[in-house]
C-alpha cells in the first residue's frame, strides 16, 4: 500500500465527490518536525499529513505505512 491509499484508507470524507487527498496537506516530514510535534522522533521515510485541526505521521512498515504519531483532534 502506498501513502496515498493509507491516506484515503484512514481518512473518510464525509462527501463522495470530494477526494480527502484535496483536502489534507501530505510530504516527507523533515527533521525540524520532531521540534515542532511534541514527542515525535523523526526517522527518514516519515510522512507527514495533516488537515489543519489535526495532525500525523505515518511510518513506512513493511508493505504499509503505520500512524507513529498524532496530535490535535486526531490525537483523540
Amino acid at each position: 500500500m502506498n501513502i496515498n491509499q493509507r491516506i484515503r484508507a484512514d481518512i473518510v470524507s464525509p462527501f463522495e465527490d470530494i477526494d480527502v487527498l484535496g483536502v489534507v496537506v501530505h510530504r516527507l516530514a523533515r527533521i525540524h518536525d520532531q521540534i515542532r510535534l511534541p514527542g515525535y522522533l523523526y526517522k527518514r521515510g516519515d510522512y507527514f499529513v495533516s488537515d489543519g485541526s489535526g495532525t500525523c505521521i505515518y511510518r513506512p512498515e513493511d508493505d504499509d505505512f503505520d500512524r507513529v504519531w498524532a496530535g490535535g483532534e486526531w490525537a483523540n
